[in-house]
């Protein structure tokens, strides 16, 4: 049972965008599928260090799409929603890096901690931040 079922309520409209957190969510899931199995601990650090290497490729991908279409300077607004959404990303790493890293040194398996952390931040990024640079980036299109 998937912990986190993707559908196009959380579609952004741009379709690489939208594959790309289709693909967070699958990571989501499958350290959800390791805890529930109680997984040997090479498992699940593969897991976190694939997701944590998608998360970096994705962020980096979504800042430089936002500067190629013109979202980090075309106004005053863009232009704050830019800085907002790079430290959103920036704090997001930061934190999901150190819970990574407690997992680590304490040797425990996945936490529901960082499992919820992953998946309401997800679904309120998308919702919320995600949402802006992408109707900038459709009408801008149109």
């Amino acid at each position: 049972m998937s912990l986190f079922a993707w559908d196009n309520t959380y579609s952004v409209g741009i379709p690489h965008i939208d594959e790309q957190h289709e693909k967070l969510v699958s990571y989501i899931n499958k350290l959800h599928q390791a805890m529930l199995r109680d997984e040997e601990d090479n498992v699940t650090s593969k897991i976190l260090n694939e997701l944590t290497d998608y998360i970096k490729n994705h962020f980096a991908g979504e800042e430089d799409l936002m500067v190629k279409t013109g979202f980090s300077d075309h106004d005053v607004t863009t232009r704050h929603q830019y800085e907002r959404h790079k430290m959103e990303h920036a704090e997001f790493t930061r934190k999901i890096t150190d819970m990574i890293r407690k997992h680590y040194e304490n040797k425990e398996y996945i936490s529901v901690d960082l499992l919820t952390y992953l998946v309401e931040w997800l679904l309120n990024h998308i919702a919320s931040i995600d949402k802006q640079y992408a109707t900038f980036i459709k009408n801008k299109r149109e």
